[in-house]
């Protein structure tokens, strides 16, 4: 997608818009540079089929956006699962996250080796190419011993309890609870990347309804 920002005036909440889809994107690549204009580019990191797909892809959308002026890419990539960081560790800023991904989980998912690469190639292309490239790494990320929230089977407990003729409740029954503040619309913080974000910069995103 690609996203005009003409007038803008870097406020985000009043700018005019216009949505432009395309199949083929050597088509698109084809035409006259644009100016001004936001590139959107979603990568499920969990959807290999599509991965060399955006490995040829973004290199050119990069060449494209440096022919114009004021160009801006957002590359919204969507974290595949990865295990916790370590205990004693409250956080992790932006590169202490990508070299834990790449150097301390030793045996690798292809997902997990697919948004690597992804990352990567970002940062290459912001090095050689294209500056005003930001990553908006979406997933929810959280510190050690939290575990993802599960969805309490209230049927299989009805069933269970009719066929035992007893109300049982488990420990494993209650929901663990804990807090934490978020954003729940991905769409806007990737466009607000658009208007806020500074050069070659990645930025993480966390949303329950992501």
């Amino acid at each position: 997608y690609a996203i005009s920002i003409n007038g803008a005036d870097n406020k985000f909440d009043c700018f005019e818009y216009q949505n432009i889809q395309f199949v083929e994107l050597d088509d698109f690549l084809a035409g006259e540079p644009t100016e001004k204009c936001g590139y959107l580019a979603s990568v499920d990191c969990d959807n290999l089929s599509g991965k060399q797909d955006w490995i040829d892809a973004l290199p050119k959308i990069a060449e494209f956006a440096s022919k114009g002026k004021q160009n801006r890419i957002t590359v919204s990539t969507l974290l595949p699962d990865y295990p916790a960081i370590p205990n004693g560790i409250e956080s992790l800023a932006e590169r202490e996250f990508s070299y834990y991904l790449e150097e301390q989980i030793k045996d690798k998912t292809p997902e997990q080796c697919f948004y690597i690469e992804i990352e990567k190639l970002c940062r290459k292309i912001v090095s050689n190419t294209f500056e005003g490239l930001n990553i908006a790494r979406i997933d929810n990320l959280y510190g050690p011993d939290i575990n993802p929230s599960h969805r309490f089977d209230l049927v299989g407990f009805v069933q269970k309890t009719f066929e035992i003729g007893k109300v049982v409740i488990n420990k494993e029954d209650y929901e663990n609870i804990f807090t934490c503040t978020y954003i729940q619309s991905a769409m806007r913080f990737a466009v607000r990347l658009l208007y806020m974000g500074r050069d070659g910069q990645v930025y993480n995103f966390a949303s329950h309804t992501v």
